[in-house]
């Protein structure tokens, strides 16, 4: 069933990022266009890299440097997900560890890095989070383990509040990574996270569905059309309206190869949950994450144009770059991730992206889903 679009209005201006100024420069008089027709990969959004990620103090990433990690481009960290979808974001990053490898369930909890300065790093209540046997949600264990939503389904409930209670606001994309390499490698000790089978896979798409529900998202079985595969469905029949994807999520699984066919052997192709980022010419490709918007730029100008959905990412974790980012721009990829958005903790303001700069220019400007 097709949801009605509200507050549609005209200007130049796009999605996430309409000043009240251009609203008000509307005629009462004028009649806005038809916008109803409005595609999910006609929309262009800004989002974040490692979204869950805090800060550590500098100084764990000193020690980290001083045992061989290179740490430099650790230190970095975001507000909570819900304040990052209130700025204007719409695509999100989620790392996803599994503690399931016998004898490693409280190593978690007991990263080096509090070892190595002798005084506790972690919360009480984010150990006990870390104790509970589960997927979890951060970036590196022992030295960058810091989590906005340690347990994955608190990641998934932040989300879900969210929607709860922006009930009509545009499409969020949401990349998922799984991760499989401790900081040390399998010999270095420290916290080894399980390799990841087909029973984990299947456990994290009945996660995501039990936490948001099958009406906030939009799965491949959605976009696919009978008879024909979901790469030949894109480039066919294109993508649902923006106006049937309101208040809803669209997971993306940014894994290696090996990974992607692995979650595409583990869970039945009509009860996928992920769109799995493939090459272009897998017949199950529909989103694409192509990262490097100046070596690929003319690849992912040809892949939107072909109907496919990129996202691409502006800068290196710490590495504000102007030009990457007018790169990411005009490759055209509808999802541009940074780690220098306006409100991000890091960066100055002459390098913090708003998402009115990545915003498309079309008839149709919608203000669904900000505060």
């Amino acid at each position: 069933m097709l949801r009605r679009v509200p507050a549609l209005v005209c200007g130049l201006c796009w999605l996430l990022a309409c000043p009240a100024d251009a609203l008000q420069a509307v005629e009462p008089a004028s009649v806005a266009p038809d916008c109803s027709s409005l595609r999910l990969n006609q929309l262009k959004v800004l989002g974040s890299h490692n979204s869950y990620k805090r800060r550590l103090p500098d100084e764990v990433y000193q020690a980290a440097a001083a045992r061989g990690i290179n740490s430099k481009a650790l230190r970095y960290g975001h507000p909570a997900l819900a304040a990052q979808l209130d700025f204007g974001l719409r695509q999100l990053e989620l790392d996803v560890v599994s503690d399931s490898v016998a004898g490693q369930q409280h190593r978690l909890a007991e990263p080096l890095a509090e070892k190595w300065l002798g005084r506790p790093l972690l919360s009480s209540a984010d150990r006990h989070k870390y104790q509970q046997t589960g997927l979890k949600t951060l970036h590196l264990p022992d030295i960058d383990f810091a989590s906005h939503c340690p347990l994955f389904a608190d990641c998934l409930l932040a989300l879900r509040h969210w929607s709860d209670t922006h009930p009509a606001h545009s499409p969020v994309f949401v990349l998922m990574n799984v991760k499989e390499r401790g900081a040390f490698g399998a010999n270095g000790g420290g916290f080894q996270p399980a390799q990841w089978d087909a029973e984990l896979y299947r456990m994290l798409d009945r996660q995501i569905l039990q936490v948001l529900g099958a009406e906030k998202l939009l799965r491949p079985a959605d976009v696919q059309k009978p008879g024909l595969s979901l790469r030949d469905s894109v480039r066919q029949h294109g993508w649902p309206s923006v106006s049937r994807t309101l208040g809803q999520f669209i997971f993306i699984f940014d894994g290696d190869t090996t990974q992607a066919r692995s979650y595409q052997a583990a869970v039945a192709a009509r009860e996928q949950v992920l769109f799995a980022s493939t090459g272009i010419d897998d017949p199950q490709a529909a989103i694409l994450v192509l990262n490097q918007p100046v070596a690929q730029q003319a690849q992912i100008q040809s892949a939107v144009a072909a109907g496919f959905i990129v996202r691409t990412r502006s800068d290196e974790p710490l590495n504000a770059d102007a030009t990457r980012f007018n790169s990411a721009l005009q490759s055209n990829a509808q999802i541009i991730s940074t780690d220098f958005y306006h409100g991000a903790p890091q960066g100055i303001a002459a390098l913090q992206y708003k998402p009115a700069q990545v915003a498309a220019i079309t008839s149709c400007t919608s203000k669904v889903g900000l505060p």
